[in-house]
């Protein structure tokens, strides 16, 4: 027991666990609570089991800043029927989608701004660092090979 955590594979086992429980905690506080963190191009959203990232080329400057709010006033886009038009491609929980929109700035001028969506459940980045801690925390070491191989003269 004493050598097991000497080997680099175990090492990365651990970190690779450690990043499976810090997502699966995140999958499961995504359905009670919507968590936005948001900065001048790009929006990251956690809520109703995945992540929903969005960026966009704004005219203007946005501060950053991170909002926590009940899961029940966060519209689940993945779902809903208004961002059916949004989404070009949708599968299995993924989902991916471009719009385009024109803002008024404060001077008077106007300008297009493009956004492009992206949907990742979490169970997708949960289950393979899970299989792959575990395939390289529970698989045996291989011992060296005492013998060399024989050559033939």
């Amino acid at each position: 027991m004493n050598n097991f955590f000497h080997e680099g594979r175990r090492k990365i086992g651990i970190v690779t666990l450690f990043l499976a429980c810090l997502f699966a905690a995140a999958w499961v506080r995504s359905f009670s609570v919507g968590d936005f963190v948001a900065s001048a191009n790009y929006q990251f959203v956690s809520f109703h089991g995945g992540v929903f990232w969005e960026r966009t080329n704004l005219p203007f400057q946005l501060r950053f800043q991170y909002v926590t709010e009940d899961d029940r006033h966060v519209t689940d886009v993945y779902h809903d029927h208004e961002w059916d038009d949004k989404w070009r491609w949708k599968r299995c929980g993924f989902a991916f989608g471009e719009t385009e929109t024109t803002v008024a700035a404060a001077n008077g001028t106007f300008s297009t701004v493009k956004s492009t969506y992206y949907f990742i459940p979490y169970w997708s980045v949960v289950i393979p660092l899970t299989l792959l801690s575990a395939s390289m925390l529970l698989s045996k070491r291989r011992k060296p090979n005492e013998n060399p191989p024989a050559t033939i003269s």
